[in-house]
Parts: C-alpha cells; structure tokens; sequence
C-alpha cells in the first residue's frame, strides 16, 4: 500500500550522523522556559533556515537526502534529530509546519515519485495560514465590476473627445499616467465616483482571505501555529478585556435566539431596568453574582425577574466581548441594540461560533455560552488542542476519536489474540494528549510563550517526533475496513396535506455512519458519526415550473472505490438557475457571478472537500464487472447545521474535518491508485433574470482509485408513516403558482393554481438562520432524541470524544 514519503533507512542513518554531529550536536535540552526561545538554546540544524523560509511559496523545501531534521521530545526534554533515526527509535512524526496539508491533499508517497499535481493543496494551505488568495468567486466578482469600470471610462473618454478634448488633456484630467492606461490599467474611474481600480488585486491579496473567511475551522480547514501566535500576539493584551465580567455568561443558563431586530430592542428594553435592579439587590446584599443571589432567603426579586436581568446581561456582556475581539462589522459597531440579540449581534456571534469551532447559529446558549464564559488566552488554547489534534490524526494514521457505537448504543470493545476483551480506545485524545505532555505544553500559559518564542519562520519547519504507544493489534498497513450507513427514522410520507398544511414527521433516530475494521473474526467499530439520508427536495421540470421529488438514499450493499479530494459539483439540468448564481459585493459594488463557491473545488462547496462515490457493481454476462453509479456520494459539508436537523439531496453528509478524516485513513489503510485531476470540460450558460451566466468547470477534482474498494451497506432504516416506498413523482411545491401548462403535477393536484403560501424548508447555506423551532427556545444544534451531538469544542488538554452530526447533498 502506498507510504507516506520516506528515504532509505541505511542512507539516511549514514548521513544523518553527520549531519546530527556538525547541526545538532544530538544535544538534548529542556524545554524553552517562560519567555525562554528552545532557538535559544539548541542551534539550528543544518538546512533549518532554508526550510523556514518563504512559507508563503506554495510547495515547501524538499527534505535533504538524510531526512528532514526533526525536533524529538520526550518529557519536556528535546532533541534535534533525522527523521530517520527518529523513525528507527519508535517516534512518530508529527508535521506541525505551516506546510501541513491533510493526506488526502498529497501529491505522492515517496521522494522518488513525481508530483501528480493536486489543485487544491495550494489552495488549502492558503487558507489555513490566511495567506493571500483570491477565490474563483471573487475574481468572477472583480473581472466583472472592472469591465464596468472600465466601460464608464471609455464612455467618459468618448465624451470628452466629444468635446474636443486631446488625449493629454484627457489623460490628466482622468488621472490616467499613460496611454496605456485608457485600456484599464487606470487607478481612476472616468466619474472619479468609483473606488480606485489600479492595484485592486494587490490591495485584495494584501488583505488575506478576507474577514468572513479568517475562521475555517467549521469547514475542516484548522488554523495553522503561525495563525494562531498572531492571535496570541495580537489579542491577548488587549486592555478591553479586562472589561468583560466573565461571570455575567456564568449566571446565564439560558438560550437567546435571534427573531427580529424589532423584538431585540423590545426585549432590551424590557429587561435593562431588571438587570439594574438586580446589581441594586446584589451589592444590597454583598453577593458576587446572580447565581448567590438566587439561593439567598432575603432576595427581593423573582426567579422570573432574575432569569430576564440576567438574559440581558449575557447578551450585552457578549457584545462587548464581541467588539474588543474585532468581530462586529465596522459598520455595525455601533449600530447594534445594547442588551438585545439584534441581527448585527447575530453575525458578530456567527463569527465567533466559527472562530472557535462551534456548530452553532450565531445564537447564546449551550457550546457558544460555555465558550463566552472562557478567557480568550484558554479558547485559544482549545482551538490550539483541536489544531494539535488534527495533524497527530495525520500522523500517527489513526481515527478513533471515542464516538464508536454499537448498534444497541453501547461503546464497544475488541478481543486481542490472547482473548483479552478491551474497549475501543480514543486514540485521538490520547495520543493529542502525550504530544502535549512530550512538548511540555500543557497549559494556556506554556503555550502562549511558546508562540511568542517561536516566530513564523521556525514555526514554518516545525516537524515533531514523540514516542506513542502502540496502536491496537487490529492495526496494520491493509486493514479489512467497511462502512455501515444507518438511516434513521425515515417519513416517505409527502410533507404537507392536500390543504397545504405541513405534517408533522419527527425524527428520534438519526442517521449514522460507522466505520469498522474485520480483524481476529470480530467487527470492531472505530467511529460513528452523523450523517444525513435524503427526503423531499426542490427540482426543476422540463416544464418549467419547481416541484417536490422524493430524493431517496439508496439501501443496499455499495462500495467506495473512487475517493475524489477537492471534488466539483457539476449542476445537473434539474438545477434552478438562479441557485447556481451568488450575489457578491466587490469594493462596494454588488454584482452576481456563477457560484463557483458551491461548485468547488472550495470548502463551501456542495461535496464539501473530500467526496466518496457510491457504486453497485454489477457482474455483466461477459464476466466484466460494471460500477453503476446512481449519484450518491458520502462527503463533506459546508452546511454544517443541516447534518442534525435536514435532510439532503440523496448523499451522506460528514463535517468536513470529519471527511478528511475517514478518507485520509482509508488511503493510508488501503492500495490505491492515484489518479490526478479528472478532467471535465463542462460548460454551460444560464439566464437569470434576462442576464446570461457561462460556467466553466475545468475538473471534477483529485481521484484516488481503490484497489480494494471499501464495502458499504446502507441500512433501510425505521420506516415510518403510512407511506413504506419513496413517492416517485413530482409533486406540487408550496408557493408556486401553477399555470394550465403545468404537466408533472399528479391527477389528485392539478386542480391547484396557487397552493396556500407555506415554508417550504429549503436548506440555508453558510448563513446562520432562524428556524420557527429555534426561534420557541429549542437549541438548533441538538434536537431532541438524536442520539448523537455536534462535536464540541476541546477545553482541556486532553481532547472530549467527539460527537459528530449529520451530512446534506
């Protein structure tokens, strides 16, 4: 099976002798001290200062023929060191660089290998590190809003010819310092109304990624070191900080929805004069806060004035908090509604649920309130644990992360070769956790120094080797691994009555998807995660008009034989126009592009980033064996919310970190054959709103081929409802006015004209929203009876079993 790269062993420890002798002097030192630099104390080895420097390139230095040197710790201790030696004492190597990208992201297996370019990696690795980079979106955006600037220049151009003006007089009045700036190159618009346009595409790189992008965390892209020593250094001093009351989030134990603006100023005003009256009560009574008042028997307030006061507290709490961390539109700074979760507080919290790894909706209450109840110093140790955790899930080639479940809902256990039975471990919390304990980073404290002792050039070459225990004796290079999707609760059932009225279809078992390894005649399972089965979606028919189709997961024995990273979604004719284009805003003007967000390769996209395809192979007379593939694919997700409370298009949603996950390990535990980009040459033109739209989509994205492909077997599920089998037709959709030319609806609706107006629950994409459920108080990220929650955020040095939701297509 293919290795991750490597060099020979005799020649790396030959040379590696030297190397060690005249660079490292195998020198073994403790670890940096409180405002100590380990630079500081052990030289650099030799190619050290090449390999850290330009990590804004997009490929990193190739490692010497020796092996790339590797800083080896042990108990606090470190030592620098070859790979190779560090390999053949039983270390593993743990890429801590900013050049990490995620397995499925690799070009090759050794060094002697040629790179079979992956589009992507660049890409990613951009992101992770807020490097410069313009997406297919955005620059669809600026080459359309510089067309329009520059067909303003040239008419004003024309009139001032016109007028009789010559080409020098022109070209100064306009601002223009040459001819050759009268073809677009100008820094000024022919009204001197737009913004400047010279350097747009330098100004926009300069600014990274952009704010709505800096925190991808949620989209399976994880900060990298370097990103995270500027949030150490940039926000941690901050004297605003000193202003948050921390334990006005802990007397809160409620949740706060967003509805409307309108009702956070009435709620605002409503309860700011209860919060006054409480500190009265409070500092009457020489109490710390509204949890002691509470319990004390000379209180003068309600419980139910209490609650109010402190639900106002906790919200204007946050908004400070959300304006010293910078996560407020400038425009809305000050605009929002003190003490009322307004819609500007609603984006500001979606910022900082992102930031921070929470599955949330830009509400307070549950992970989002136990995160505002933290200082930022230990949140940014969390997201530090979760980044840690990610690249030693690389690295060690492991996935179990405490979610297995039996089908009963037990936890599971294994019987080794002598017949001892053990638990399945989580080996994702434990192995994180001796990192910690090896590099001596075991509090927020530690780990600040060590990010302001280490600057972006030594943590560009960070690459750490620790010793771990070994893994379960179910593990080796090929392991017999398949997958198990259990639908859930499944409603057949068409979703509203023949009067339009919704009907109710609740749901207490979710969807899962386990992954198990076949070894010593047992099924042992490693991971359970939600995932999402389809259900009653929009499409667009030959007639023109939009219908419901029943989009129905298939059951049955498939398998994962083609893993595509960086997969593109091609539209099919089905797609409504006007879903595949996006508005965008571009140096204040807000034009519409083909959403080449969604199509991908990008993290938003709708197979997310990484994508395993469906098959049923069906043996021909021939002997041949033929894949059939009915479009159903397990993948990533940028709707992140919808994995535990909506359904998809047919495909099985996964977080993306959780994607990168499972398909990494298939890849590292199974032959493949690594493919490339796939070409597609797809091409299309759509109108919307009398404009014409071209998508061009050079590639379906970076194809790994199983040799052995992966079984899978989809569960039917617990069918529920009156209706056993899915509805194969098209049905009418709630506020479409069909016309006498509508030719799909069934017989029993085609006396409808105009259905009664209802929501038709179409999924939401990136934006946080409010669901009438939610808006009743009932927390949007853990609906009741799932038998699975969103993963939470780690607040310890030792990462929680993750607890993963649901998928959407």
């Amino acid at each position: 099976m293919p290795k991750r790269p490597q060099f020979t062993t005799a020649l790396c420890i030959a040379l590696c002798t030297a190397l060690i002798a005249l660079a490292c002097s195998n020198k073994t030192t403790d670890a940096p001290k409180i405002g100590e630099s380990a630079a500081d104390k052990t030289p650099a080895p030799a190619g050290a200062a090449d390999a850290a420097a330009d990590t804004d390139t997009e490929e990193p230095p190739e490692a010497p023929p020796e092996g790339r040197p590797v800083q080896a710790w042990q108990d606090g201790k470190m030592t620098m060191m070859c790979e190779s030696e560090a390999r053949q004492k039983g270390f593993t190597i743990i890429d801590l660089s900013n050049y990490w990208v995620p397995y499925i992201f690799s070009e090759r297996d050794s060094s002697d290998e040629p790179r079979v370019p992956n589009h992507f990696r660049p890409i990613f690795r951009k992101l992770a590190n807020n490097w410069p980079y313009e997406s297919r979106t955005m620059a669809a955006a600026r080459q359309v809003v510089e067309h329009q600037q520059q067909r303003a220049r040239n008419a004003k151009m024309a009139e001032l010819r016109a007028q009789g003006m010559s080409e020098d007089e022109i070209r100064e009045l306009m601002g223009l310092s040459s001819p050759s700036d009268t073809t677009g190159d100008s820094d000024k618009g022919a009204d001197n109304t737009d913004s400047d346009t010279q350097g747009e595409a330098c100004e926009l790189l300069s600014q990274g990624v952009g704010d709505s992008e800096h925190f991808l965390e949620v989209f399976g892209i994880p900060p990298s070191l370097s990103v995270l020593r500027k949030r150490a250094l940039d926000e941690l001093e901050r004297p605003c900080y000193a202003d948050i009351d921390y334990n006005r989030f802990r007397g809160f134990d409620g949740f706060i929805a967003y509805r409307s603006n309108n009702a956070a100023k009435e709620d605002a005003q409503k309860t700011r004069s209860f919060a006054v009256k409480m500190r009265r009560e409070i500092e009457r009574l020489g109490l710390k806060d509204a949890f002691e008042l509470r319990q004390h028997p000379d209180n003068k307030m309600s419980a139910g004035l209490i609650d109010l006061a402190t639900r106002y507290e906790a919200i204007s709490e946050a908004q400070k908090l959300l304006v010293c961390e910078g996560l407020f539109e400038e425009r809305d700074v000050a605009k929002f509604t003190t003490g009322g979760l307004d819609w500007r507080t609603h984006r500001a919290l979606v910022s900082f649920e992102r930031k921070n790894r929470i599955f949330g909706w830009g509400f307070i209450g549950r992970d989002t309130l136990e995160a505002l109840r933290k200082p930022p110093k230990e949140r940014l140790y969390d997201t530090f644990m979760r980044t840690a955790a990610e690249r030693v899930v690389d690295g060690a080639n492991i996935i179990e992360d405490g979610t297995a479940r039996l089908p009963n809902g037990k936890t599971p256990t294994y019987r080794d070769e002598q017949g001892q039975e053990h638990e399945v471990p989580n080996l994702v919390a434990e192995y994180t956790a001796l990192l910690v304990k090896h590099m001596d980073l075991t509090s927020p404290d530690k780990l600040v120094a060590f990010l302001k002792n280490n600057d972006d050039k030594a943590l560009g070459a960070l690459y750490v080797a620790i010793p771990l225990p070994p893994r379960p004796p179910y593990y080796s290079d090929t392991m017999a691994l398949h997958s198990v999707i259990h639908r859930g609760d499944v409603w057949y059932d068409y979703p509203y009555t023949d009067s339009g009225k919704e009907r109710g279809q609740p749901r207490k078992v979710l969807p899962t998807n386990t992954l198990y390894v076949k070894w010593n005649d047992q099924d042992i399972p490693l991971i359970t995660t939600n995932t999402t089965i389809g259900s009653w979606r929009s499409e667009l028919a030959p007639d023109g008009y939009e219908y419901f189709r029943y989009k129905n997961s298939d059951v049955g024995p498939r398998i994962w034989k083609d893993i595509i990273a960086g997969p593109v979604w091609l539209p099919p004719d089905t797609s409504p126009s006007a879903s595949l284009i996006k508005t965008v805003t571009y140096k204040g003007r807000t034009v519409r592009v083909p959403n080449y967000d969604e199509f991908g390769p990008w993290y938003a996209s709708a197979y997310g980033l990484v994508a395993g395809f469906h098959y049923r192979p069906t043996q021909l007379k021939s002997g041949e064996i033929k894949y059939l593939d009915n479009g159903i694919r397990s993948h990533g997700s940028v709707d992140y919310n919808s994995i535990l409370r909506r359904y998809s298009h047919g495909c099985h949603r996964l977080y993306n970190h959780i994607a990168i996950r499972l398909f990494s390990f298939i890849l590292t535990h199974k032959p493949f054959k690594r493919v490339g980009e796939i070409p597609s040459g797809f091409a299309r033109t759509i109108t919307v709103d009398e404009e014409d739209f071209v998508i061009r989509l050079d590639s379906r994205g970076y194809k790994y081929e199983l040799i052995d492909p992966v079984p899978v077997v989809v569960e039917t599920g617990n069918i529920r409802g009156a209706q056993k089998t899915p509805i194969d037709a098209h049905m009418p959709k709630p506020n479409v006015n069909y016309g006498s030319d509508a030719r799909f609806l069934p017989p029993q609706y085609a006396h409808l004209t105009q259905p009664p107006p209802i929501d038709n629950g179409t999924d939401t994409d990136t934006q946080a929203s409010s669901p009438s459920a939610d808006s009743q108080g009932n927390d949007p990220a853990k609906p009741s009876g799932s038998n699975i929650t969103a993963p939470k955020s780690t607040d310890a040095a030792v990462p929680k079993p993750e607890k993963t939701p649901a998928a959407t297509n």
